[in-house]
């Protein structure tokens, strides 16, 4: 039987005040997590970069 899995979708656009504690927060129950930045303007990108860079459970892209 298959293992059943909880993947997290998270679109976000300019929320670089909040986003580190939102994706730390959901990692915790999720086996993935995938990120659609919407072309935000400030660190947002940055900050999910080095997120990703240290957990192999977020998939981050970038979207216009």
């Amino acid at each position: 039987m298959k293992k059943k899995q909880i993947i997290g979708l998270v679109l976000v656009k300019n929320e670089d005040l909040y986003i580190d504690r939102v994706i730390l927060n959901i990692l915790a129950f999720c086996d993935k997590v995938i990120v659609l930045d919407n072309n935000s303007s400030d660190n947002t990108y940055n900050i999910l970069s080095e997120l990703a860079s240290k957990n192999s459970k977020i998939d981050l892209h970038k979207i216009n």
